[in-house]
């Protein structure tokens, strides 16, 4: 899996966190969250064809 790879690459830590992780996350910072994953069906990885990017955007909810 290439993410994980990143982490030996990069020299920096790393952790891989699930669509509902990264939404809870961005949400208990007080940012309203859309997600999408974006597939690549003609991409080469199998990961890219089936899994694709995860995007997460966040917008901060004023207080």
């Amino acid at each position: 899996h290439l993410t994980k790879r990143w982490t030996k690459v990069m020299k920096i830590p790393m952790d891989l966190r699930s669509k509902a992780e990264w939404k809870k996350m961005f949400k208990d910072a007080g940012f309203k969250t859309t997600a999408r994953q974006v597939k690549d069906s003609k991409h080469r990885a199998k990961w890219k064809r089936e899994f694709g990017t995860l995007f997460v955007i966040g917008e901060k909810i004023p207080a």
